[in-house]
């Protein structure tokens, strides 16, 4: 079983997160919402990996961050559909499970799992640990 957040502030995890995702995210916004939507619809899970791995690739080392084969599609009369990715970071000893949420003009994050050196991470030192292992898991001389 994967620990929840708890101790941390959620919210600084986030937004380290959303920072070192902001790329990739803006990638993935890139693809057909009608497609992205399709795919997700008919769970064809393989090619929803396939396209978060074309979004990653120019951003993260590869397998430091992967989709993790859960989708959702929000979808509500009179409102803009909104796609949710659960997606996973491993680095450096980091695990993080993340939801990535994409809308037709905003796109975000929110951390759902979070374990550093196998255990659940509590904030000060493992906040920092967090933050070098996202630096670390970026593609040389793509910025943050």
């Amino acid at each position: 079983m994967i620990a929840q957040v708890r101790t941390a502030p959620v919210f600084a995890y986030e937004r380290h997160l959303a920072e070192s995702m902001v790329g990739v995210l803006a990638e993935l916004r890139q693809v057909d919402m009608d497609t992205l939507a399709g795919l997700i619809f008919a769970q064809s899970h393989a090619n929803i990996e396939d396209v978060v791995v074309s979004a990653t690739e120019l951003h993260f080392r590869e397998r430091a961050v992967t989709y993790a084969w859960s989708s959702e599609l929000e979808v509500a009369w009179g409102r803009p559909p909104v796609l949710h990715l659960d997606l996973e970071f491993q680095h450096a000893g980091v695990f993080l499970a993340f939801r990535a949420t994409m809308g037709t003009v905003d796109a975000g994050v929110s951390v759902m799992a979070l374990m550093v050196d196998g255990r659940t991470a509590d904030g000060g030192d493992d906040l920092a640990h967090v933050v070098r292992a996202l630096h670390a898991a970026r593609r040389p001389n793509v910025r943050a």
